[in-house]
């Protein structure tokens, strides 16, 4: 038999389901930090969205899920953890910018790593 093997699950690289959010919906926010405006009827529980980046809005990890509307991260199946996403791995870098040789064999593509979700003081 020749093809693709149906049976392994496809990958969502770029997708993030929202939950543990209000029952009245979640409430997307700018890049200004201002929430949208009637969002929260359009970002619902256990629907999923395309993500184009992640960044800090008001302090927060967020998900860019449209042109300029972010979801926090805390509302989503990403919660608490992060997900490499990168088929080869990834190289662990220290604070001098020196590559840990090897890690990308234990940071592994979708591999999952516990997150506490709080930005930290750069020095």
């Amino acid at each position: 038999m020749y093809g693709l093997d149906e049976s392994q699950p496809t990958v969502r690289r770029d997708v993030v389901t929202f939950k543990n959010g209000p029952a009245t919906g979640i409430a997307a926010w700018n890049s200004k930090g201002k929430i949208v405006p009637s969002s929260n009827s359009t970002f619902r529980n256990e629907t999923s969205w395309k993500t184009t980046n992640i960044k800090l809005i008001n302090g927060l990890p967020m998900y860019q899920v449209s042109t300029d509307e972010y979801i926090p991260k805390k509302y989503t199946d990403q919660a608490g953890i992060i997900t490499i996403n990168a088929i080869a791995g990834i190289k662990a870098i220290n604070s001098k910018g020196e590559e840990y040789k090897g890690s990308e064999k234990t940071f592994t593509d979708q591999s999952k790593w516990l997150s506490d979700d709080k930005e930290r003081a750069r020095n």
